[in-house]
């Protein structure tokens, strides 16, 4: 699996190290939780999230939503989840999906 490095500020870490604690997760979980949800928000097709729609569109491969939530909910309960694996699903547009 791939590495991301962040540098956060004191303040930002504290609030981190808080939410940890409250939510009884490690600070990793919490961390590819909120990336999750951000994904998930309509607003999240602004910027870079729009050139890996462009992929999308291009090559026709993603994972379902449904199991890339089963992944982070097995990890989140402590338990050893396979990733789930791209393959090629039905292209559908965000334009389409918005007016129908």
């Amino acid at each position: 699996m791939p590495t991301i490095t962040i540098h956060v500020s004191e303040e930002l870490n504290e609030r981190l190290a808080c939410a940890v604690e409250i939510n009884k997760l490690t600070a990793e979980d919490f961390i590819l939780l909120a990336v999750a949800e951000k994904l998930e928000r309509p607003d999240a097709m602004d910027g870079q999230t729009s050139a890996s729609y462009a992929e999308y569109l291009r090559s026709g491969e993603s994972v379902p939503l449904a199991e890339v939530r089963e992944y982070f909910e097995s990890r989140i309960a402590g338990k050893t989840a396979k990733k789930p694996a791209f393959r090629k699903t039905k292209v559908l547009s965000i334009r389409s999906q918005r007016q129908g």
